[in-house]
């Protein structure tokens, strides 16, 4: 081998040693997206239990307009929500795995794709974006319908309801008075202290 030849495959060797190194930015983050997933997948495997759950029950429910029928369709909204933010992760993490593959390949080639790879890892990121709010949507729905203590006929029929509608106006007294709040009964013994 002459010295020319270790030269330039040495400088072969730290352009791909660079390449490896640009490379590993990506690996986290489709270490990250994977756990993402994980996390939609077992959301959406919870929606689909418990809907198939609910169908068996209305099996032998006569009307159409009850409480697990409405909560039925919500199920189905949620699942379609996580669906497609499974859909643009996935897709994310695809197109990071291009734009990895896409740093190789320059590297071999001894041509620049960077602006290539740069549009791909762009919308990787879009992708991971709008798959992450999709998720966002979907919890959103989830607890927008959730009210605990309360039955499944409130917490479905009237999920926009703020906190304060939920808990009541306030206590009455026996003869149909306003009791005056736990703060405004302390600043009236006050007076007497």
């Amino acid at each position: 081998m002459t010295p020319d030849a270790i030269v330039q495959g040495g400088s072969q060797l730290d352009s791909v040693v660079h390449f490896i190194q640009l490379a590993i930015a990506p690996v986290f983050l489709l270490t990250a997206i994977g756990a993402m997933l994980g996390t939609m997948t077992n959301r959406i495997a919870r929606i689909v239990d418990r809907a198939r759950e609910l169908e068996q029950r209305l099996k032998h429910a006569p009307e159409e307009r009850s409480p697990d029928h409405r909560e039925l369709h919500v199920l189905g909204r949620r699942a379609r929500l996580i669906n497609m933010a499974i859909t643009f992760t996935v897709l994310s993490a695809l197109l990071v795995c291009v734009s990895i593959g896409g740093l190789f390949l320059g590297a071999y080639w001894q041509r620049s794709l960077t602006t290539l790879v740069a549009w791909i890892f762009g919308l990787a990121l879009i992708a991971l974006i709008i798959g992450l709010g999709l998720f966002l949507r979907e919890i959103y729905v989830a607890t927008a319908t959730l009210r605990i203590g309360l039955p499944i006929a409130e917490r479905v029929t009237r999920p926009w309801r703020g906190r304060r509608a939920l808990i009541g106006r306030g206590s009455r007294s026996r003869d149909g008075r306003r009791k005056p709040r736990t703060a405004e009964r302390m600043a009236g013994l006050g007076r007497f202290c």
